[in-house]
């Protein structure tokens, strides 16, 4: 049972690098973001993962812990990233168009110019987020804590610009 777990997991994880750093070692290991999606009532965790441009468009990424993460360019659009853990993470310029954060943490994540339009944020933790040049047009606010977020020249949900 345990080995054909492993095999699924090892099949789950064959294709993207992620990067990380232990001590003075860099490490590398290669998944498959279209297997994300097959990925469910799970705790994936990829903290200090590096994702930059990786195309997880529609990906069940429920709960994922991605603390740290670098996702620069990601496509991540119609991805279900709902209670999900980006604390620290860099999205900057990342397609997060009708994604579903909903309740997720995104404190102090880097979202300078993400596309977050129609992008469900209800409930979401965006406190100390960097929202520079954001488009959050469409996008469901409700019960969003941005205490201490930067909104400089973001595109709000009513399609007004932040000062």
């Amino acid at each position: 049972m345990r080995r054909a777990r492993a095999s699924r997991l090892a099949l789950a994880l064959a294709g993207v690098v992620i990067g990380g750093r232990a001590g003075n070692a860099t490490e590398a290991l290669a998944f498959d973001p279209a297997a994300m999606v097959r990925l469910r009532n799970a705790t994936t965790v990829l903290a200090a993962a590096n994702l930059t441009g990786a195309n997880l468009a529609g990906a069940n990424l429920h709960a994922i812990l991605l603390d740290r993460a670098d996702l620069r360019g990601a496509n991540l659009a119609g991805a279900d990233l709902s209670h999900a853990y980006l604390g620290n993470v860099t999205l900057r310029g990342a397609n997060l168009q009708g994604t579903n954060p909903y309740k997720a943490d995104l404190g102090e994540a880097d979202l300078q110019g993400a596309d977050l339009r129609q992008a469900n944020l209800a409930g979401a933790d965006l406190a100390g987020a960097d929202l520079a040049e954001a488009n959050l047009s469409g996008a469901n606010l409700t019960g969003v804590n941005l205490t201490g977020a930067n909104l400089t020249y973001t595109i709000m949900s009513d399609g007004t610009r932040h000062p």
